[in-house]
């Protein structure tokens, strides 16, 4: 880590011991809520969760997560209404259909309780989007990006296969667009498609775009379940790395096997633990003095491929990938 890299992470650390030490003098504890279209029953967000939590002890305030077991957006709505109810000192919240929840935050805005956007954001025209003070997350878009070059750089592709789990999903559909727009340039045709969160029936849907499209030799997962679907169709139809390329996003245990026995080439990390903590960090920080950066924090993307699966594994262990 360069010099000041150092120096910018000791001046955040003092800042955040004084903020502690000043939190002692006032009479509550600060509340936040962090809302999310995902919860405990995804292993994605059990790391985001650790991020919130271990960042709400270091401050000792109150952090409270409020998302499905499984994906849900349209539940995202009640979660609000409670959040707002309880009138915390700030909320965190994911964004993949930014018109489900346009009317809780703008009573939020109303109410003057800051808002941060985390993981997914909208990605409408600026102002348009739904209020936050600012983003704590990947950029989806130049994730696809790094993936679409990555793909190139190992093989020629003649056409690629993105399935979406999540109809109308903002993040997923920018990640297809970064693949898609490197692809274009290429000349190189990217097929989207629907599929969802069941594995095995996912499964199938993929082995059905590999035999509409057999001039496919590419496919980009966008999630650890899509990740499995695509290995049980691999296993159950003999297909292997050599004839079909794969890359995916976020980390799981199977995910990193695959990388390692080289059924996957790599997977996009946008590190879920920072999006928990710093999420926690910039609420308090701003609900009590005001402050915020100057731009969103980027989180990602960031590779994992056979030159550092094998640390990256033992940091997922721990709770931290």
């Amino acid at each position: 880590m360069r010099k000041r890299n150092v120096a910018i992470l000791l001046i955040i650390a003092g800042m955040l011991l004084t903020a502690v030490g000043g939190l002692s003098a006032q009479e509550a504890r600060p509340k936040f809520f962090l809302i999310a279209h995902g919860g405990p029953g995804n292993v994605f967000w059990v790391t985001v969760i650790k991020g919130m939590t271990d960042a709400a002890a270091f401050l000792d305030v109150d952090a409270e997560w409020l998302g499905a077991d499984t994906a849900s957006n349209e539940a995202m709505v009640g979660f609000w209404d409670d959040a707002l109810a309880a009138n915390p000192a700030g909320i965190g919240t994911t964004e993949p259909v930014p018109a489900l929840i346009e009317d809780a935050m703008n009573r939020a805005a109303e109410a003057g309780i800051p808002v941060i956007a985390f993981n997914t954001q909208d990605t409408r025209p600026v102002d348009e989007r739904v209020p936050h003070l600012f983003y704590v997350g990947t950029s989806e878009f130049i994730a696809g990006q790094e993936v679409a070059r990555r793909l190139l750089a190992d093989r020629e592709i003649t056409a690629v296969l993105c399935p979406i789990q999540e109809v109308g999903h903002t993040g997923l559909e920018a990640r297809c667009n970064g693949v898609e727009d490197v692809m274009a340039a290429e000349g190189i045709p990217v097929i989207r498609f629907t599929i969802d969160y069941n594995v095995s029936g996912s499964a199938g849907l993929i082995g059905d775009a590999f035999a509409a499209n057999p001039e496919a030799n590419a496919i980009v997962t966008l999630g650890p379940g899509p990740a499995e679907s695509y290995y049980q169709y691999a296993e159950e139809n003999g297909v292997t790395s050599d004839q079909i390329i794969h890359a995916t996003f976020d980390t799981s245990p199977a995910i990193f096997e695959a990388i390692q026995d080289g059924r996957s080439l790599l997977c996009v990390d946008q590190q879920p633990y920072v999006q928990g903590f710093e999420t926690v960090i910039w609420l308090f920080l701003n609900s009590q003095y005001l402050l915020k950066p100057a731009n969103d924090i980027f989180t990602g993307p960031n590779i994992v491929d056979a030159s550092n699966v094998a640390r990256v594994i033992e940091l997922n262990q721990a709770g931290y990938r």
